[in-house]
């Protein structure tokens, strides 16, 4: 498996249990977090967000990105604290019959990345981003990135 493909692996399943650590938390009072998020100037067409823990709150947060904006209601929301925020994004799935994994399905994945746009690791997996999540505050954060 290339590093890319447990990249993306590492990223979905953290998503993935962020969304699960949602409702019934005794961790503390959770708040809605939503914004947007534009890449070079443009909205963000399809991705994801997760809001880890800098502050020592016991759970993390995190939510889909459509159309550039993302809300994730306040059961699945953010404990009060600061967090470092990764955003990743997905390129176009391959126009290909091979099995992920492969090389071939590798190939393919290169050759359709086409225009879509891939978040630089200063963003996710070195993420340079951050975010303070208030108590009955308007938690609503605002990502420009740039590709640049």
């Amino acid at each position: 498996m290339s590093a890319a493909t447990l990249l993306r692996t590492a990223a979905v399943a953290t998503v993935l249990a962020a969304v699960g650590c949602g409702a019934g938390s005794s961790h503390g009072t959770r708040e809605p977090i939503s914004g947007s998020v534009t890449v070079d100037g443009q909205p963000l067409e399809r991705g994801y967000l997760v809001f880890e823990p800098k502050a020592g709150q016991a759970t993390q947060s995190g939510g889909i990105i459509s159309a550039g904006t993302f809300s994730v209601p306040a059961e699945k929301g953010a404990d009060p604290g600061a967090y470092s925020v990764a955003i990743f994004a997905e390129a176009k799935l391959p126009t290909t019959t091979a099995e992920a994994g492969t090389p071939e399905y590798e190939q393919a994945m290169a050759a359709d990345k086409g225009g879509q746009v891939m978040i630089p690791e200063k963003y996710n997996v070195k993420t340079e981003l951050t975010a303070e999540v208030k108590t009955g505050g308007e938690n609503t954060f605002v990502f420009d990135l740039s590709t640049k």
